[in-house]
């Protein structure tokens, strides 16, 4: 879980190149935990947002685009 949120976490920092603020917090349900992660970075643009958690999706000039779908399949396998 750490390693997870660690992702979740670099890519919050990535999206934030001249600095900012992130924010994590979370919510307890009946039998589950929420969490919540906010930057306050410029945002993802519209045309990417459909293929967000597709593999090999990346705006960045290093990176293979993975991050984003592992996190997914981990969650949804949870």
């Amino acid at each position: 879980m750490i390693l997870r949120l660690y992702y979740l976490v670099k890519n919050a920092i990535d999206a934030m190149p001249a600095g900012g603020t992130i924010t994590i917090s979370y919510k307890q349900t009946s039998d589950n935990y929420e969490i919540f992660i906010v930057d306050t970075g410029s945002g993802i643009q519209e045309e990417i947002l459909p293929r967000l958690f597709s593999p090999l999706q990346t705006t960045k000039a290093q990176g293979m685009g993975f991050g984003l779908a592992i996190c997914k399949r981990i969650i949804e396998g949870s």
